[in-house]
């Protein structure tokens, strides 16, 4: 369903648009939701690539790619890796949003 959801987009709005990143965040974690772990960090890399291109990042999407990675990540057993991307999104909000914001 993801797949045809992102090609329907990406011939309506391009693969460098904010929505065709977001389906592909949707399809990295309901990959990792369905336990195909291994085949959601190359889809979380490429969603992370596009919000970067759009947005910088000081963006709170581009934040919350990076998240989303470190979840992924730690499920894999990829710890190293996992606690690189938390930090950097740790970095990114406080930046963005602040230290006593909420979130």
């Amino acid at each position: 369903m993801y797949s045809e959801c992102r090609g329907i987009t990406e011939r309506v709005v391009s693969k460098d648009h904010p929505l065709y990143a977001a389906i592909l965040g949707n399809t990295a974690s309901c990959l990792g939701s369905l336990g195909r772990y291994e085949e959601a960090p190359a889809i979380h890399a490429e969603c992370r690539g596009i919000m970067e291109q759009v947005g910088g990042t000081e963006n709170p999407y581009y934040v919350s790619t990076l998240s989303n990675s470190a979840s992924c990540l730690r499920s894999l057993g990829r710890h190293e890796g996992a606690i690189d991307h938390a930090r950097r999104a740790v970095a990114g909000l406080e930046s963005t949003v602040g230290r006593s914001h909420v979130h």
